[in-house]
């Protein structure tokens, strides 16, 4: 909050939504939605999961939400810094900035398509890509697919919802490592002992994973970037270890969604 980074706030609002779609209360759990897309666009995207469920209250809720959110910053700092993000910000990360620290699929592509000098620098626009941008679209498009048969068990909410924002953070234009605090709700479930197979095989994979991926996106780069010698500076993959680790997350979080043998705690109402 001190550098104005708001990602524990939007938790907090994705973990109400949770609570809220849990007790049935679709339209509270897509308004909670809304105003954390208010603070971060990336949360908009779980409209698909909305639309997936077939939950329309949480739908509207979820507009609803992010009008109000719209409304009070306009009200609050008018339509100059929005003018200055629609037209010169926006653009640029949606197509994918390949930034060293950007998580998302795109990012990974556009970092591999212009090399380890650029992805250390901000920059303006991306110059045109066509092929990058089709294999950034193509693997948004896999995650996608690989979500629908993680949800269709529908184990858990709170499991579900972490498989669904794991799969936002993915196929976003950008997605900081901070966003990781969005996973907060899932992760919270699954420390409490909730959902995990009683298969020891499949334990130890997703567990592993999870783990792996976390330590993954915890990785201090570049400010320990020594201790890799020149591999980091030279090396795109060494860069995108990161992204490496929320692949892992997801890959767990969709494997404990899948579990058969996973504790049954909760029902939809």
């Amino acid at each position: 909050l001190r550098l104005g980074q708001v990602d524990v706030v939007v938790a907090l609002l994705l973990s109400a939504a949770v609570l809220a779609g849990w007790r049935g209360m679709g339209f509270v759990a897509g308004a909670a939605v809304g105003v954390a897309a208010g603070f971060k666009l990336a949360p908009a995207l779980l409209v698909l999961y909305f639309l997936w469920r077939r939950e329309w209250r949480a739908v509207g809720g979820l507009a609803a939400g992010g009008l109000a959110a719209l409304a009070v910053s306009l009200l609050l700092v008018g339509t100059e810094t929005w003018n200055y993000y629609l037209a010169e910000r926006l653009p640029d990360l949606l197509a994918g900035t390949g930034l060293w620290d950007n998580l998302a699929l795109p990012g990974l592509v556009s970092r591999y398509a212009l090399g380890t000098s650029q992805a250390q620098v901000y920059w303006g626009t991306l110059p045109a890509m066509p092929l990058a941008t089709s294999l950034g679209y193509f693997a948004a498009a896999a995650v996608l697919l690989l979500t629908g048969p993680a949800l269709r068990a529908r184990r858990s909410r709170a499991l579900e919802f972490g498989v669904a924002t794991a799969a936002v953070l993915l196929i976003a234009g950008v997605a900081w490592p901070h966003y990781a605090l969005w996973l907060l709700p899932a992760l919270a479930w699954l420390g409490a002992g909730w959902n995990w197979p009683r298969n020891g095989r499949r334990r130890l994979i997703a567990g592993g994973l999870l783990g792996a991926g976390l330590a993954l996106i915890s990785l201090p780069l570049p400010a320990y970037e020594n201790l890799f010698g020149g591999l980091y500076a030279a090396s795109v993959t060494a860069m995108s270890l990161r992204n490496l680790g929320l692949l892992a997350v997801f890959g767990a979080l969709a494997l404990l969604a899948r579990s058969p043998e996973s504790d049954p705690l909760e029902s939809d109402p």
